[in-house]
């Protein structure tokens, strides 16, 4: 299992964009994208963008 951080766009007419990050487990990056787009989906307002995701670092149990 690694934490993914997922950088997501907010882009705002007559504003300038807007980056939020969000952090999900997930053993594979495929796994995470899903997780990011749900937690997206489920907590944000319609319109950010996966512009990139970066695994952060190894769990170990």
């Amino acid at each position: 299992m690694s934490t993914y951080t997922g950088f997501i766009r907010f882009a705002n007419p007559g504003y300038p964009d807007s980056i939020e990050e969000i952090d999900v487990v997930a053993t594979s990056a495929d796994e995470a994208r899903q997780r990011i787009q749900q937690e997206l989906d489920d907590d944000y307002e319609p319109g950010g963008i996966i512009a990139h995701i970066e695994q952060r670092m190894g769990l170990f149990s």
